[in-house]
């Protein structure tokens, strides 16, 4: 914030109550150290001279965040925000939420505007975890748009869909309990027990072929 001594002056005696819009000029974290969540902000509403003292122009400083616990999320630049001042403290501004404007607000994960009833978190890349209460049909769904993946947890169960990517699960043992359907080529390396009945196609015709099983 450019200061000078006569806007000093009256700064240090008025006091700033209530919230006032921004906009976010920089997230970028400080050279001297990890980001913390402060962002260099426009803040309308209040003036300031320019350093050559020829005009005015809305006040720019750098605001703490007010995030709850173990949560860290900042807005993206020209994002606007909420920003107050600490005991109506010029000098100790705190951006507190973000707001937007008419059809800006994150779209759910099918790209639609979110419902009264849908929690949305959105990325700048556009990955997204969307919580959905809708009567008879709540779900949670993780989606990643850039490269096409979607995880969703509803009544039906869990589906994972990946396009053409590949699914990877890496542990010392699993387990799986039910009927598994697979459509598609099955590579197994290593070997594998069986401790029950297996049924390999139900067609007129089984190959066993070294490593292959085929069957119609």
């Amino acid at each position: 914030m450019f200061e000078t001594e006569e806007s000093r002056i009256e700064n240090s005696t008025k006091k700033y109550f209530g919230k006032y819009p921004g906009v976010v000029l920089s997230n970028d974290p400080p050279q001297n150290g990890p980001h913390r969540g402060e962002l260099l902000v426009e803040v309308h509403g209040i003036l300031e001279e320019t350093p050559d003292g020829k005009s005015q122009r809305p006040i720019q400083v750098m605001a703490k965040p007010c995030f709850p616990p173990s949560f860290f999320f900042i807005p993206e630049e020209k994002d606007n925000v909420w920003v107050e001042f600490g005991a109506g403290d010029i000098n100790n501004p705190i951006w507190t939420g973000v707001w937007y404007p008419q059809g800006k607000t994150p779209n759910t994960a099918d790209a639609q505007a979110p419902a009264k009833f849908q929690k949305i978190i959105r990325t700048a890349s556009g990955q997204v975890i969307q919580l959905d209460d809708s009567d008879k049909n709540e779900k949670l769904v993780i989606r990643d748009e850039k490269n096409n993946s979607t995880v969703t947890l509803d009544a039906n169960g869990i589906t994972v869909e990946c396009a053409d990517k590949t699914v990877s699960i890496t542990c010392k043992n699993m387990e799986i309990r039910g009927d598994v359907n697979i459509d598609g080529k099955v590579h197994i390396t290593g070997n594998t027990d069986v401790d029950n009945v297996l049924t390999v196609g139900t067609g007129p015709k089984t190959t066993i072929k070294s490593n292959e099983i085929t069957g119609g």
